[in-house]
């Protein structure tokens, strides 16, 4: 239904932002004159309405698309902050003397690009604090955003960035490969149809093959489960030079089995009470097995997708529906589904344990699956940075056989 027309006022001018983000601006009426100033309707395109001051702007139909709120400032044209930070407000303000001078193109030149303006001056830039878990840190997931800011850019504008980084990714990469002095751990957790899988492959797209290898630590077998709970996950490290992935990892051991603590019967366990110091012994043997890593130049990076119960449920279903994804759904993951506040709460001790300054936990919002996946890769691409990987200089030795080898072949 079209808005409301404020009392007093003949012209009516309203915004409203569809389904794709567009922009449609109709001019109901003639408005009578300049000077009269009228209520904006936005509509955005999660059903939510807000109304803001501002003066009818005769324009036609400018193909604007979905803006997140900034202050910013063109000529008399204002666009003013929301705190929203993915549907806010417009409101288009200027000098009504200004209505009578400039024509309908000039208007909408004028505001055009102040919206493209505006939208440059969204945020691009990831901050890794944000993300990070700091050590000794409660954490309370239900309090966390499962939706970044920076989700409120286009979805091209969001995978160009991720382009960039995936570029990066893979030139640090192929310097830490030819250095072979350093190693990188990277560990993808979350609850089912979190994104991690797909994470994995767009953020490693331009990653040469030889350089990483992706673990996927399902159920362990019989075999594993004859030794420490520990011990199936050291073959799967990576040798200096290379980059191991770990899709599910050591930590289901301190939080699947901490929901179903029934599990534990099959592991064989000498007899000891399973009680909360039971649980704290592990992540202190997590904690150790971390720094041991660290000083002997693997760095560990971890990440947790945070996805929402509303958003899982939606995933879960379209596994249901698309027959090429049926392949993806596990009954296991309904009763995994209804554990939801359990997982939650083993998670939060996980990460109050075992995010420390060596081996730090990334709480990543994952309902934008675009934004998850430029904000883990920019938090890889800047843990790489760090590390500061060179290509290795030549010794004697090597600068001679390279000089014979030049005159050998004329160059």
């Amino acid at each position: 239904p079209s808005p409301r027309k404020p009392d007093g006022i003949d012209g009516l001018k309203y915004i409203e932002i569809g389904s794709r983000g567009r922009a449609s601006v109709r001019l109901a009426e003639q408005f009578r004159h300049a000077a009269q100033r009228c209520r904006q309707i936005v509509r955005c395109r999660r059903g939510q309405r807000m109304s803001c001051a501002g003066p009818m702007l005769p324009c036609a139909n400018p193909p604007m698309r979905h803006v997140r709120p900034c202050a910013a400032v063109c000529g008399r044209v204002r666009i003013a902050p929301s705190s929203d930070a993915l549907v806010g407000s417009l409101t288009l303000s200027a000098h009504l003397a200004d209505c009578g001078k400039l024509g309908l193109n000039e208007w909408q030149e004028r505001i055009l690009t102040q919206v493209d303006s505006y939208r440059h001056r969204t945020k691009t830039s990831v901050d890794h604090a944000e993300f990070r878990v700091e050590h000794g840190c409660a954490v309370h997931l239900n309090m966390l955003p499962t939706l970044p800011e920076i989700a409120a850019l286009r979805t091209k504008k969001l995978r160009t960035l991720l382009g960039e980084q995936v570029r990066r990714f893979g030139r640090l990469q192929e310097r830490l490969y030819a250095a072979s002095r350093q190693a990188l751990l990277l560990v993808f957790q979350g609850m089912d149809a979190a994104g991690k899988d797909s994470t994995i492959k767009h953020v490693t797209s331009g990653v040469n093959p030889q350089g990483f290898r992706v673990t996927n630590f399902t159920r362990p077998t019989f075999k594993e489960m004859e030794y420490s709970w520990m011990q199936r996950h050291w073959p799967a490290l990576p040798e200096r030079g290379r980059i191991g992935i770990f899709n599910r990892s050591h930590y289901e051991e301190a939080v699947t089995l901490r929901v179903y603590p029934d599990l534990l019967a099959a592991r064989k366990l000498p007899p000891q009470p399973v009680d909360d110091n039971f649980w704290q012994e592990r992540l202190r043997d997590i904690v150790a097995f971390e720094r041991h890593l660290t000083r002997n130049g693997t760095t560990v990076v971890k990440f947790f997708l945070n996805v929402s119960k509303e958003e899982q449920k939606r995933r879960l279903i379209e596994r249901l529906n698309k027959p090429a994804k049926n392949w993806k759904f596990d009954p296991s993951d309904l009763a995994a589904r209804n554990q939801w506040d359990a997982y939650h709460q083993a998670y939060e001790a996980a990460f109050k344990a075992t995010s420390t300054v060596e081996a730090p936990w990334y709480i990543v919002p994952a309902d934008s699956k675009p934004a998850m996946r430029l904000i883990v890769a920019s938090i890889i691409v800047e843990t790489l940075a760090a590390m500061a990987p060179e290509f290795p200089k030549p010794d004697a030795k090597l600068l001679q056989a390279i000089n014979e080898a030049r005159k050998a072949l004329g160059a």
